[in-house]
């Protein structure tokens, strides 16, 4: 069975299926879920996902965050999912729902990361973190 549900936090979609036919999209409102989906489960999944981003030590550590932080330089355009600003260092995260592995995950975040160098003195490192899995990758 393959699960899709659209959950909204500090400001990403994320993907997670709940079975074929269910979605649930909290940003515009709009729910299709079958009787036996309730929202008892999605609401547990969703806090227990986030409470366990929220524990990991890059965040517990931020001074400022930046959710969503908009930016253009030259002809691109970027929407950073989170900027974590500490005294010495910036960090920058991409939430991804699962796979955190290709290639063009790491250039995005290193995109990213050197925008953020062009407007700060600070250090900067990119973080790619999976929903699903819980993991980290350092960029």
């Amino acid at each position: 069975i393959i699960f899709c549900i659209i959950i909204l936090f500090f400001g990403f979609k994320v993907d997670f299926s709940l079975n074929d036919y269910a979605t649930v999209d909290l940003e515009y409102g709009e729910t299709y879920v079958p009787l036996e989906i309730n929202s008892y489960f999605t609401d547990r999944l969703f806090k227990f996902k986030i409470k366990k981003l929220l524990d990991k030590d890059f965040i517990k550590k931020g001074k400022k965050f930046y959710k969503e932080y908009e930016f253009y330089q030259d002809d691109n355009h970027g929407i950073i999912d989170l900027l974590i600003e500490n005294d010495d260092e910036i960090i920058v995260v991409d939430y991804k729902l699962k796979n955190i592995e290709p290639i063009y995950y790491e250039e995005q975040v290193r995109g990213y990361c050197n925008y953020v160098r062009t407007i700060s003195n600070k250090k900067v490192r990119g973080i790619i973190y999976s929903i699903i899995d819980e993991t980290e990758k350092n960029i």
